[in-house]
């Protein structure tokens, strides 16, 4: 079903450009190419596997030497006065495969409805955090934070329908709502609902803070299949259940008079937490009754003391707490859900 909608949204958005060109409907039309490259170099001979998080694929890392990075090519524009599109194709060079392609954004929204309303039908990047809804090229770091790979297994995207709506409040306060087919890495066939608010004002004119709340839920998830780890003998494992996220986070920015290009200074933190009750199948003949929890944060500065040139760190820890009901601290491992590793990470 996704397919064919993220299909006919293709279509629709390209059909819809011709007709805005033809008709000079819009001139309105921006396109872009931001391209990507990355030097990366590490003293293991392998990306570290993130034991006891279920994942949606493996955690492989960047490739060692020069190579491409992130890059998008993007179309929006205006469609009518009350519609606007936009089309982003990402391309990257994942270690050992191909290069690869991703419909990252298609999608049709709302513009100038009033009432601080705003609805969006298609694929999009999820608004559930703060980093969550950043594409690539506006990430500080050249990764995202570990708890977001190990939450969503990658950049989290949904195909779906968002609403928006700002309240008529002297403080801003926005709060939003996101249905989706399920079709996404951690629901994979459940259908999801999710629900988040956000919040801030200005300090004085030169800094300001935003800080937001969302919740996830997936029911009856089906048979979401783990690839699992073959060099350390851990085989393909299943899930089926329901899926809880809950996100919480904050932002501090600071800027001379609003004057962002000459200097700026951003503190940003958020906290994720995925709880999964269930069942967890593994050697295709067991099964048990699953409870895992899986937690992080990150905190990062970035100080950009003058224009073109900034300098940032950010520090990270996750920790899982998996239980299969009556299985043995051995067989919980052989399912690949041990919680010995806790990691923690400076960038």
């Amino acid at each position: 079903m996704h397919k064919r909608l993220l299909s006919t949204l293709i279509s629709s958005v390209l059909m819809s450009t011709a007709v805005s060109a033809a008709d000079s409907v819009s001139n309105d039309w921006k396109a872009s190419l931001i391209t990507d490259f990355v030097y990366f170099d590490n003293s293991s001979a392998e990306f570290p596997e993130m034991e006891g998080f279920p994942m949606g694929g493996h955690m492989h890392g960047p490739k060692k030497g020069l190579q491409i990075g992130h890059w998008e090519a993007m179309l929006e524009g205006d469609l009518s006065d009350n519609l606007k599109a936009r089309v982003n194709l990402a391309m990257s060079d994942p270690k050992d495969e191909d290069i690869e392609f991703e419909w990252e954004e298609v999608y049709l929204q709302t513009k100038g409805l009033g009432n601080g309303l705003k609805f969006t039908l298609g694929r999009s990047f999820t608004e559930l955090g703060y980093h969550t809804s950043k594409h690539g090229h506006e990430w500080d770091f050249v990764d995202q934070p570990l708890i977001i790979d190990a939450i969503y297994g990658a950049h989290p995207t949904f195909d779906g329908a968002r609403m928006n709506w700002v309240a008529p409040t002297d403080q801003y306060l926005e709060l939003g709502l996101e249905a989706s087919d399920g079709e996404s890495f951690p629901a994979k066939g459940g259908e999801t609902i999710s629900l988040f608010a956000k919040t801030g004002a200005d300090i004085d004119q030169s800094s300001s803070w935003l800080a937001g709340l969302g919740v996830y839920r997936a029911n009856d998830v089906d048979n979401r299949t783990h690839p699992g780890h073959e060099d350390d003998g851990h085989g393909p494992t299943v899930f089926s259940g329901d899926v809880d996220i809950v996100t919480l986070g904050a932002v501090y920015k600071w800027a001379p008079m609003g004057n962002v290009k000459s200097q700026n200074f951003t503190l940003q933190a958020e906290y994720f937490r995925k709880n999964e009750e269930g069942t967890w199948e593994w050697e295709e003949t067991e099964s048990g009754s699953y409870d895992g929890k899986h937690s992080g944060f990150y905190t990062q500065a970035v100080y950009q003391w003058q224009p073109n040139w900034r300098v940032g760190y950010r520090f990270e820890k996750i920790q899982a707490d998996n239980h299969i009901h009556g299985e043995t601290e051995a067989e919980i491992e052989h399912a690949g859900l041990g919680d010995e590793h806790k990691p923690k990470r400076q960038s």
